[in-house]
């Protein structure tokens, strides 16, 4: 499966399949830059392996690789299509969240096992 999210959204470039050589294709030619909508991106990765353990009864676990610049400046609601209420948020200039709103939204902890 592949998922890349840039601009304002994530979305499913490759479903989840055992093809190496469909997955390695579109990652040669994933759209980058912009914004990191990293919250769509993980809502997105978390329910699509949701979906394929319940779908699919070969899959074992799922696994989630991220690979970002760590920088979630885009907030849920407006990759799910919802409008940004700049009332919101004090400190908003021209109608986009300020970075104080941005972490205070986004919380990510990473737990490395060895």
């Amino acid at each position: 499966c592949l998922i890349p999210f840039h601009g304002v959204r994530a979305e499913v470039t490759v479903p989840p399949t055992k093809s190496m050589t469909l997955t390695k294709n579109r990652l040669e030619s994933m759209p980058c830059g912009g914004g990191s909508p990293l919250a769509h991106g993980l809502s997105l990765a978390i329910r699509t392996g949701l979906n394929t353990m319940k779908v699919k009864q070969d899959v074992g676990r799922v696994v989630i690789v991220c690979i970002t610049d760590g920088r979630a400046n885009i907030p849920l609601e407006l990759s799910t299509e919802n409008k940004f209420t700049p009332s919101s948020d004090p400190e908003s200039k021209e109608g986009m969240p300020s970075r104080k709103f941005l972490k205070d939204e986004v919380s990510l902890k990473l737990l490395l096992a060895q």
